[in-house]
Order: structure tokens, then sequence, then C-alpha cells
């Protein structure tokens, strides 16, 4: 997102003035996310997230391409992209505003898929392209990926060494 140079320049800011890092830019983070996962036909499974932006110009956060992936092959490792509509997100630069919005998926999720999926017999995978462009013209990527686990308070981890998404 940031050179090492610019880094740097903003870590010397906050050193001199106690305050956060001064930072030229969009600088935006997904703060929270959880996954839903729903077996009722009138209430979609779907991540609610929040985002922030703790830079110092407007973002423009484009978010599509959403996937939400069930497989049995405990081994596969590459998924693709399901090809769809993107959603856009302004963000002004405000480090006490948080952006909550939500990723809706057309998966039915059964019973018996979200069985297999507990009992370690399969895995669901979440993810959607996105990226963050700002004033200047300043391309960066979010991170919005992610695996079912009934252990995690918001029943989404990090993805597993070597699993991607093309």
């Amino acid at each position: 997102m940031f050179t090492k140079a610019e880094e740097a320049e903003a870590m010397a800011s906050k050193e001199k003035t106690g305050g956060p890092p001064a930072l030229k830019g969009a600088d935006v983070h997904l703060v929270d996310h959880t996954l839903v996962l729903s077996l009722k036909d009138d209430e979609p499974s779907r991540v609610e997230f929040s985002l922030v932006n703790y830079g110092d110009m407007e973002a423009t956060v484009t978010v599509g391409d959403l996937t939400f992936v069930i497989t049995t092959d405990i081994n596969q490792k590459v998924f693709q992209y399901q090809k769809g509509v993107s959603e856009t997100i302004t963000l002004p630069p405000n480090p006490n505003l948080k952006f909550e919005g939500q990723l809706r998926f057309d998966l039915k999720m059964t019973q018996a898929k979200l069985d297999a999926i507990n009992k370690g017999e399969a895995r669901l995978f979440v993810a959607a392209r996105s990226k963050c462009i700002d004033k200047s013209g300043r391309e960066s990527r979010l991170v919005f990926s992610g695996m079912y686990d009934s252990l995690f308070a918001r029943h989404i981890k990090s993805l597993p060494a070597g699993v991607i998404f093309e």
C-alpha cells in the first residue's frame, strides 16, 4: 500500500506528535467481519463487515466477484472467482467512522452441508475481488477472503497456506 519511505515518514510523524501516523493518501482496513450462515430460505448467507479509512484522503472501494465455495476435496488449493456485479463504496478519511456492509451470497446452505463442514468432511470458503483507489490515483488491494470455522467467534479465519482465488 505504502512505500517503505512513506511508512518511515508516517512513523516519524507519530513519534514527534505522539498521535496516529500522518499517512498520505487513503489507508483503508477491514476492521471486522463475521460470516453468517443461514438455513432459512428468506435469509441469505452473508459476510457482514466494517471498513475504516485511517488515511488523509477519500477512498473509493470496489468489491465484486463474490464467491462462496464448498468443497469436499481437502487437497484443493486453487479456486475460481465467480463473476458478478461489483459494488462501490466511498469512504471519507476518518478513523472514527466505520462503514458497515454485507456481502450476500446465492449459495443455498443446508443442514447436511453445514454438518459436513463442521465434521471436517468439507470446507467452506468466501472471497471477493476488492481494491481501493484514493484521489491521487494510488491503488491498493483489500483482502476479502477466508474460511469458515465454527470455533472462531466470527466464524471466519484466514485462508490456509497455499489456498488462492484466481
